[in-house]
């Protein structure tokens, strides 16, 4: 009769079975492998609309519809809708709060669907539990208006330990962030709802939906500058994108246009703005190179400029300095006073917050009420929470164990990238 063990592992598959009682060895192996598992990823910064639903503290999001749509009419409907990414097929637990009648689709399925306690308090917060795939999962709530209110607050369960964003659905806004929300429409009893497709294009379900991400005509027309800030005496801005060169150092000719209320950078360094329509010439190696502008608005002349690079007859494109998902824009905008005096060291960075008349502020792009924001999406790099800070410990004394400053550098980036934030 074959001898059982009570291991819950088969020795081979411990580490001792390769290393025996090799401390130095496991430790290092150990160490290395959650490293490898947990690569030093940088936050990911996506277009997010202030026409949108903001997080609480509690991690849900205020999906309340009165005020966003507060025309409606009661026994009108309204979709809410996002796109939750899984690195793996789980099992996801959401916590939801009813303002009124609500129904939760997630890739077709209903997952979840008030009581009539639930949609009459929305002090009352509801758990459920619902499988979600690997890669994107689809969420459409369907919403009715009562005389108790409209929408819900909704998010994951325990976002203390691991909140998660939603992004925002259908390729004409691919990722961009947020839930979004569509016009009303008559409710016609629950076996007529008929949940959008939200993987396509938005025009498909022949509904509208918002946050606006595109301006109106009439304000396409106009300058960027005027229809982000809007136009007046005293206002400023800095404007800030990259472009590439290639081939060897040599001279590249600028042309500005209405170039008259700006100051212009390349590379941190300072260049003597030519007169409207005219060239001047700078000198730059193969490489990508940052272009900074601060723009000053006046009276007599319209917010606008243009500053064309030109290598060999050609004008060059302009690309974002840095990378953010969910938008064509290809400059960054920054609303400031026109006498800011700050250097181009202070501005070109997107790992702090500005002031402005004595408000914070961060980078806005050019689309209505479109800002930027930075989301930490690793499983667990750059985040913190108590078993975190455990681990992180545990890696410095394996560091210190072993001599090792890249193990010593990988925690002091973790702790870095949690506070290099905070105060946004």
């Amino acid at each position: 009769m074959q001898e059982t063990n009570s291991y819950y592992i088969d020795e081979k598959e411990s580490i001792s079975y390769y290393l025996g009682d090799n401390t130095r060895q496991i430790i290092e192996v150990i160490a290395k492998r959650y490293i490898g598992e947990n690569p030093p990823l940088p936050y990911v910064f996506h277009a997010f609309s202030k026409a949108g639903f903001h997080c609480g503290s509690d991690g849900r999001f205020d999906l309340n519809l009165s005020d966003r749509l507060p025309d409606a009419r009661l026994g009108q409907a309204s979709y809410l809708a996002a796109r939750l990414w899984k690195s793996e097929a789980v099992n996801q637990g959401f916590q939801i709060s009813c303002y009124g009648p609500v129904r939760v689709f997630m890739n077709g399925v209903m997952i979840f669907r008030s009581s009539v306690g639930e949609e009459v308090n929305v002090k009352n917060s509801k758990h459920f539990t619902a499988p979600c795939v690997k890669g994107w999962n689809d969420i459409v709530v369907y919403c009715l208006k009562t005389s108790s209110g409209f929408g819900c607050k909704m998010g994951v369960a325990d976002a203390g330990w691991a909140w998660a964003s939603f992004d925002t659905p259908f390729d004409d806004r691919k990722g961009m962030k947020g839930f979004i929300y569509s016009e009303t429409f008559d409710y016609e009893g629950d076996e007529a709802i008929r949940i959008p497709v939200i993987t396509g294009a938005e025009k498909d379900t022949k509904l509208n939906w918002y946050p606006a991400y595109q301006w109106e005509e009439k304000l396409e027309k106009s300058y960027p500058l005027e229809r982000i800030f809007g136009k007046g005496y005293s206002k400023a801005a800095w404007c800030w994108s990259s472009f590439t060169t290639y081939g060897c150092k040599k001279e590249y000719k600028i042309r500005v246009k209405n170039g008259s209320s700006i100051q212009l950078w390349i590379d941190e360094k300072i260049l003597k703005v030519p007169e409207d329509g005219k060239i001047c010439t700078v000198e730059l190696d193969s490489s990508r190179h940052d272009i900074l502008v601060k723009s000053i608005c006046t009276d007599t002349t319209p917010w606008n400029y243009h500053v064309e690079i030109i290598q060999d007859g050609e004008i060059l494109d302009y690309t974002l300095p840095y990378p953010v998902q969910g938008t064509a824009s290809k400059w960054l905008y920054l609303e400031t006073n026109p006498e800011d005096s700050s250097v181009p060291q202070d501005i070109t960075t997107m790992y702090k917050l500005f002031n402005h008349n004595g408000k914070k502020s961060y980078w806005c792009l050019d689309a209505p009420d479109m800002i930027v924001r930075p989301y930490l999406e690793n499983d667990l790099f750059g985040k913190w929470n108590y078993p975190l800070g455990v681990t992180l410990y545990g890696l410095l004394q394996s560091a210190r164990m072993l001599a090792s400053k890249e193990m010593e550098k990988y925690v002091l980036a973790h702790i870095n990238e949690c506070i290099s934030l905070y105060e946004y």
